[in-house]
């Protein structure tokens, strides 16, 4: 974990000092949500959040504030004009905390933003009520941050964005992070939740039958 927060610290200084798969749209760059039947639309822009241009706080859908907590490797809150609020990193999946390589990830992105101030662009909101963003530290674009160092994966179902599809790869090939694990202790976020609600429900309907 030293290892990881000094690659993290690193890449911020150098980005700071110097700069900076599909996720299934329509031509119109909208999606169907389809747990839900909503339609989320991509913001109208023609370049990649991976460019190294940075939102300005007051521009439509930028967000300014300082990080209070961290809650896993992609939700963490933001305290925006006096009150708390909750927000998920976009296009990415970190691993639960429940499961192989969670609270490692959870600890290098508390370790990059809490108590940091920070810009965040938002793109949607998810059905948990919490805001979709990308979100920068001085150039730094925390999102792609994480992928790389291997503490999250890209999720091209809910992405915006497939620049982080190849940083994912690079990380996978260099080993960072998760990607050191077993192959049979990386089992995608989404995965691992779909296991955990079948379990469950299991669980439930034998606890029914017992009655």
């Amino acid at each position: 974990m030293r290892t990881l927060g000094a690659l993290f610290v690193a890449a911020f200084l150098l980005c700071a000092n110097a700069f900076g798969h599909g996720g299934r749209y329509d031509k119109d760059g909208c999606h169907v949500d389809k747990s839900t039947g909503l339609r989320h639309c991509r913001p109208n822009t023609a370049r990649s959040v991976c460019d190294g241009k940075v939102p300005v706080p007051g521009e439509e859908n930028v967000l300014y504030g300082r990080v209070v907590s961290v809650h896993d490797g992609d939700t963490f809150k933001v305290k925006i004009q006096g009150a708390a609020m909750t927000f998920r990193m976009s296009d990415i999946d970190a691993p639960e905390l429940d499961q192989p390589y969670g609270r490692e990830a959870r600890d290098l992105l508390t370790a990059a933003l809490n108590g940091k101030d920070v810009v965040m662009l938002q793109i949607d909101s998810d059905n948990h009520g919490r805001h979709v963003v990308y979100v920068w530290i001085a150039k730094l674009l925390i999102n792609r941050e994480v992928v790389a160092q291997g503490a999250a994966w890209f999720y091209p179902q809910y992405a915006h964005d497939d620049c982080l599809y190849a940083v994912e790869n690079n990380a996978r090939d260099a080993k960072r992070g998760l990607w050191k694990l077993p192959v049979d202790k990386r089992v995608e976020p989404w995965v691992w939740r779909e296991r955990t609600r079948i379990a469950a429900d299991a669980k439930h309907k034998k606890k029914a039958s017992l009655r």
